[in-house]
C-alpha cells in the first residue's frame, strides 16, 4: 500500500535486486515508483536489474530518489539516456552492456553542435562503471561513452574496459577546452 511507505522510519539503504523478467512490467514499474519516487525516505536508494531481468521503459518510471542503478543485462542505448532524466538524484550507474543496434550514427557530433547547457542528460550521476559484457559494437559503445563524457558534466569516475582507451584518450584531449570537466574524472581501465 502507498500509505505504508509514508509512515515508515527513515532508512540509511533500500536496496532491490531483481534476477528474473517482470512478468508484469507495468506492476514492475508500479512497485518501483513507490519505492523509489518522492515518497522514499532513505538516504541511499540503490536497484540491481539482474542478468534476466526486464529493464522498464522510461515512460514508464519515476524514480527520484533513486542514487544507484546496477544493470547487468543488455539495455539499448536510449533506454540509458532516459532513465537518466527520470532519476535526478542518481549518483552511480553500472552497466554490463548497451545494445547499440539503434544508435544513431553522429550522435556525438550531433551532440558538440548542441551548446553544453543543453547537451546535459544528468547532473547528478558522478560515478559511470561500464563493463562489456552485453555490448553489441565495440566501436558504437566507444561513442556511447564520448557521449556520456559530453551529456554528464557532472560525471567524476569514468571505468571503461581497455579496448576503450585509445580512442578515449583523444577524445578527451580534443575536448577538453571546450569541456574542461573532463580532465577532472578519473579514469579506470578495466582490463
Amino acid at each position: 500500500p502507498a500509505g505504508l511507505l509514508a509512515h515508515a522510519p527513515a532508512l540509511e539503504l533500500l536496496a532491490v535486486t531483481s534476477y528474473s523478467a517482470a512478468a508484469n512490467g507495468e506492476a514492475f514499474a508500479q512497485a518501483t515508483n513507490r519505492l523509489f519516487g518522492a515518497g522514499c525516505r532513505a538516504t541511499y536508494a540503490s536497484l540491481v536489474l539482474g542478468f534476466s531481468s526486464a529493464v522498464p521503459s522510461p515512460a514508464r518510471v519515476s524514480w527520484p530518489r533513486l542514487t544507484k542503478l546496477s544493470i547487468f543485462t543488455a539495455v539499448e542505448s536510449a533506454v540509458v539516456l532516459g532513465l537518466l532524466a527520470k532519476c535526478p538524484a542518481l549518483f552511480e550507474l553500472a552497466l554490463s552492456g548497451v545494445d547499440m543496434a539503434r544508435w544513431a550514427a553522429g550522435a556525438v557530433s550531433q551532440l558538440l553542435a548542441t551548446p553544453p547547457a543543453e547537451a546535459t542528460a544528468s547532473t547528478s550521476v558522478h560515478k559511470i562503471y561500464f563493463g562489456d559484457v552485453f555490448s553489441s559494437a565495440g566501436g558504437e559503445t566507444t561513442e556511447f561513452l564520448k557521449y556520456l563524457l559530453v551529456a554528464v558534466p557532472s560525471m567524476g569516475e569514468l571505468a571503461f574496459s581497455a579496448k576503450h582507451f585509445e580512442e578515449l584518450f583523444w577524445f578527451v584531449k580534443a575536448q577538453a577546452p571546450r569541456f574542461p570537466n573532463m580532465l577532472k574524472i578519473k579514469y579506470d581501465v578495466l582490463c
